[in-house]
């Protein structure tokens, strides 16, 4: 199983610290980013985020959205957007069809 290597092939993934999928192992080898990157993403998060900050109404909507707690029909278990999505709904352990007994 894998990709098969010779000595000379090990001996260099070693020495170089690269995986076998071209991916350095050492995350602490990345360089980090540079100051201008690091504004232009500064820069480019305020902007959204001024979009919806500076519109309270629209604000307010998006605070409310995100927190909104919601019934699942098949167990009738309130919880977010985010984890109904994922937990119930049409994928409801208690829903008729999805039980694996």
């Amino acid at each position: 199983t894998g990709i098969k290597m010779n000595e000379e092939q090990k001996k260099n993934l070693r020495e170089n610290h690269w995986s076998t999928k071209g991916v350095k192992n050492d995350w602490s080898v990345q360089p980090p980013h540079s100051e201008e990157t690091k504004n232009k993403i500064t820069e480019s998060l305020n902007k959204t985020w001024d979009k919806i900050r500076g519109d309270e109404e629209k604000y307010g909507e998006y605070l409310k959205k995100r927190n909104e707690k919601i019934e699942c029909p098949h167990c009738g278990k309130m919880s977010d957007r985010a984890n109904a999505g994922r937990w119930h709904f049409d994928n409801c352990k208690h829903k008729k069809g999805n039980n694996e007994n």
